[in-house]
């Protein structure tokens, strides 16, 4: 579990790397080809300069459970899971700081607010 110094529990950037065959330096093998979590190349820089200085991997690393929202900082297994993985919340929200759909719990909530959505607008 990395929520001995960090909040969130993913592993990419943290424990994880992924270098394509260019070079190019991402979170995890998830975020590959993503532009937005680039970290570098390692033909421009070295690993060791990549890993403790990039952006993206800063950001990914200061991430908060809080900074993600409700239902995580309610939840009461959020501290256990981390708010969920950074690299689905990334594919499919567009954002690192979005909720993991994935999540049972996330997934259960989102499907009621869809649901109420379509009653309310059904009237």
């Amino acid at each position: 579990m990395y929520s001995s110094v960090y909040q969130t529990a993913d592993p990419s950037g943290v424990g994880d790397l992924n270098i394509s065959g260019n070079g190019m330096v991402y979170p995890s093998v998830l975020m590959s080809r993503n532009d937005s979590v680039l970290c570098g190349n390692l033909r421009e820089h070295s690993l060791t300069d990549i890993w403790y200085n990039a952006a993206a991997l800063k950001k990914l690393r200061n991430i908060k459970i809080s900074d993600i929202g409700s239902p995580c900082t309610t939840c009461e297994i959020g501290e256990l899971c981390g708010a969920g993985s950074r690299s689905r919340a990334l594919s499919i929200t567009g954002n690192l700081k979005g909720l993991d759909l994935w999540c049972p719990i996330v997934a259960e909530k989102d499907n009621r607010r869809r649901t109420e959505n379509v009653l309310f607008t059904q009237k």
